[in-house]
Order: structure tokens, then sequence, then C-alpha cells
């Protein structure tokens, strides 16, 4: 999501047990800040992720 809280990109998994790697295609998002939010069953981590171009 944005700064502002628009989702601009969104993507659900399915994960099994241990470590995870997960890959965002971020071609067409905009220089800026975004927050990127990961989602478990029990928790939630955010990110920021600041892209340059």
């Amino acid at each position: 999501m944005d700064f502002s809280g628009k989702v601009v990109l969104e993507k659900s998994e399915i994960p099994n047990s241990g470590s995870q790697t997960l890959t965002l295609n971020i071609e067409k998002l905009v220089q800026g800040a975004y927050i990127v939010e990961v989602k478990s069953e029990h928790t939630t981590s955010s990110q920021k992720l600041l892209i340059s171009k």
C-alpha cells in the first residue's frame, strides 16, 4: 500500500511450513515509499519499501 493507505499491489499464497520467499513484480509501481504488509494466521508484519528509478 502507499502512504495514503491505498492498496497498489496484492498477492495471496498458501505457504508451506517453515521459511518462505515471496517475489513481487514492482515494475509498474512509481517511484516512492510504500508499506509492505505480510499477514499470516497469527501475525502481521509491516516494512517500509523505497522504490527509486
